[in-house]
């Protein structure tokens, strides 16, 4: 048998001295007893002295007691020597007497990524279910919490929102930004939930993350050239044509092709050369052709947001095409492919057409032909997203091609 309940102590000194207190039929009580809190202080008011203007959860062993009936609950104010003058005032919530209270969770689902980049964010999603026999809340100080009140990635705590209760078997989805370390390196984030003050509980979630350097990019003249973290080419691409070079274990050469299509990593089968989107990742699940696609998921309205490939030089007033193929599944808003046109200094000077999937529930392949601005000499091939979308949709195979004249 368990007694627990919450207490606030506010302001004054004197507010320190305030505690719950329980009269037996023997004529006993608990605050004589010599009985200690789950962190061993004294349940005497007059002893307890937790910190001003803020919750402390409270839990006592009744065990000592058994055979006893409790005959009278009191809120009690009491100080040592009787000498303390001034106010004091106090506040007690969810007083309770019975079986241990059971904080247990269970991970339902989340979402991290395996790979990063040094600096880049990503937001992050982990999903929760309440499997024990007490609610949870930010009352009741019940979070999602680092292990060990750290983590590498994120801040330590994420709350549950003011005035919500999480009940039994019911779930709490938690989502937060991470940002990857500047120094790369293989990072462990895990996370549990806690009651801060009182305990940890449930199910812990552990994820490795490797952190990479970022790709190196140079450009001279109209020529753009793509290093992986081992600084070896990986891409080299002109205003007409791509050329791919893949690498053994060793840093051997084992495959250079060359492609009209100047998009890099078209197809998304690699972790990189593309700034991601908070709200989009790569995934297996429903790829045109490959083996992965770029997919947008929210359950919530999404205003705008963009993926964007890394830079592409192109000739002025010269004709392209743009490709790709694309997987509506929205509940509201738009899903598309285009291109934004930049001058030398790296300054937007066309917010090009593109490619839109009107249609829904299926693979759309589309195109779009275009005149480069006299000004252009560098293109970014974005997927869109936006219109307040909210569902979800997928992009691949996305393809930028020089018109011979």
């Amino acid at each position: 048998m368990y007694l627990g309940y919450w207490v606030y102590h506010y302001s004054f000194e004197n507010s320190k001295n305030i505690a719950v207190d329980l009269i037996f039929d023997d004529g006993t009580s608990l605050r004589d007893s010599g009985a200690k809190d789950q962190h061993g202080n004294s349940v005497h008011p007059a002893y307890r002295n937790m910190p001003l203007n803020q919750w402390h959860w409270v839990e006592v062993n009744l065990d000592a007691f058994q055979g006893k009936t409790i005959k009278k609950v009191l809120i009690a104010y009491d100080d040592r020597d009787h000498s303390m003058k001034g106010q004091f005032r106090g506040y007690i919530d969810d007083l309770y007497i019975g079986p241990k209270q059971k904080l247990d969770a269970e991970i339902v689902s989340y979402d991290f990524p395996k790979t990063m980049y040094v600096g880049e964010e990503y937001e992050a999603k982990v999903t929760v279910r309440n499997v024990g026999s007490t609610s949870w809340s930010e009352q009741k100080q019940v979070r999602l919490g680092a292990v060990d009140d750290q983590d590498p990635f994120a801040v330590g705590r994420h709350p549950i929102s003011d005035g919500q209760e999480v009940g039994y078997a019911s779930e709490r989805t938690f989502v937060f930004r991470l940002k990857a370390p500047d120094i790369p390196g293989t990072y462990t984030t895990d996370w549990r939930m806690v009651q801060d003050g009182v305990t940890w509980f449930g199910e812990s979630l552990k994820q490795v993350i490797l952190v990479k350097k970022k790709e190196i990019i140079k450009r001279e003249s109209q020529y753009s050239y793509f290093y992986n973290a081992n600084n070896l080419l990986t891409h080299f691409v002109t205003p007409k044509v791509k050329r791919e070079y893949r690498y053994d274990q060793s840093g051997n050469v084992v495959s250079v092709s060359t492609s009209r299509n100047l998009v890099a990593n078209h197809g998304f089968e690699y972790d990189d050369l593309w700034h991601f989107s908070p709200h989009m990742k790569l995934v297996t699940s429903t790829p045109f052709e490959g083996k992965r696609s770029i997919k947008f998921e929210s359950n919530t309205d999404v205003h705008g947001t963009a993926t964007e490939s890394y830079i592409i030089p192109v000739i002025p007033s010269q004709k392209y095409v743009l490709k790709g193929h694309l997987f509506n599944q929205l509940q509201q808003g738009n899903l598309y492919v285009d291109v934004l046109e930049k001058d030398i200094h790296n300054e937007v000077v066309v917010d090009g057409g593109g490619i839109e999937a009107l249609e829904k529930g299926k693979w759309v392949t589309g195109s779009h032909t275009f005149v480069t601005n006299k000004n252009t000499l560098f293109i970014n091939v974005r997927v869109v997203v936006d219109g307040n979308a909210k569902g979800v949709g997928y992009a691949d195979n996305l393809q930028l091609e020089r018109v011979d004249k």
